[in-house]
C-alpha cells in the first residue's frame, strides 16, 4: 500500500521516478541476473535496488511513495552502494511493509488483499483488484520460502483460497478484474487495455516452483 502523493495525470511524472517501473525492472532484473549471473545485469540490478530502497520504498513503510523526484545530490560511492547484496537490501525493505499491509490491507476473516492508497487503518477501498492479489502472492510465497513469520503461511493459505472461490473464473481459472471484499463481483472483465496475465502468472509460476 503506498501513500498518496500526487495526482494522476500524466504531466507529475516527468523527471520522476516511478515505483511501478522500478519495481518491475527490480523484478525483471533479479531474475535475468539469476539465470545468467551476467555482471552487467548483476550491476544494473544493485542500481534499481538502492534507487528504490533511498527514494521510493525506505524501511518505514508509512513513507513510501508512488513517485520520488529524481535526486540532485552526490551518488554514493561504489563502495558504499554495492556493500550490501541487493537481495538483502530488499528483505530488509520488504519485511516491515509486508507486515503493515498484512495488519491494514488484508482480510484476514476470508482472505484478499485490499486495493487501498492508504497505510493507515482502515483500508479503502476495499475492493479485491486481480494484480494487487498477484503480487501479495508472489510475495507471501517468498516470506513462507523464508519460514521467518507463521503469520505468513497462514496469509498465504487464506490468499489462495480466496483466489479460488473468488478472484479467479472457474470455467478457465482467468482472473476476474476486480471484486467486492465479499467476493461479489465488481469489474468481471479477463482481458482489457490495463489487464495482462503477467502479474498472475508470475505469482502461480512461483508458488509451484517454490512448493512443488
Amino acid at each position: 500500500m503506498l501513500a498518496p502523493d500526487a495526482p494522476h495525470a500524466s504531466s507529475v511524472l516527468v523527471g520522476r521516478k516511478s515505483g511501478d517501473a522500478n519495481l518491475h525492472w527490480m523484478e525483471a532484473l533479479a531474475e535475468l541476473a539469476e539465470a545468467t549471473g551476467d555482471a552487467d545485469v548483476q550491476r544494473s540490478l544493485r542500481e534499481v535496488v538502492d534507487s528504490s530502497t533511498r527514494h521510493l520504498f525506505p524501511a518505514d513503510a508509512a513513507r513510501a511513495r508512488r513517485r520520488a523526484a529524481r535526486p540532485t545530490g552526490p551518488r554514493p560511492r561504489g563502495s558504499q552502494r554495492l556493500a550490501v547484496r541487493p537481495q538483502r537490501r530488499v528483505r530488509v525493505a520488504a519485511a516491515p511493509r509486508s507486515s503493515t499491509t498484512r495488519s491494514h490491507g488484508f482480510d484476514h476473516r476470508r482472505g484478499g488483499l485490499y486495493r487501498s492508497d492508504v497505510v493507515a487503518p482502515p483500508a479503502d477501498p476495499t475492493e479485491n483488484v486481480w494484480w494487487v492479489q498477484a503480487e501479495m502472492l508472489a510475495a507471501l510465497t517468498a516470506a513462507v520460502a523464508g519460514r521467518k513469520d507463521p503469520g505468513d503461511a497462514v496469509a498465504l493459505a487464506q490468499l489462495l483460497r480466496f483466489v479460488r472461490r473468488h478472484q479467479s473464473d472457474r470455467t478457465d481459472g482467468v482472473w476476474l478484474h476486480a471484486v467486492s471484499a465479499p467476493g461479489r463481483r465488481r469489474n468481471p472483465r479477463k482481458s482489457d487495455v490495463t489487464k495482462s496475465g503477467y502479474h498472475e502468472i508470475r505469482a502461480l509460476v512461483k508458488v509451484v516452483d517454490t512448493f512443488s
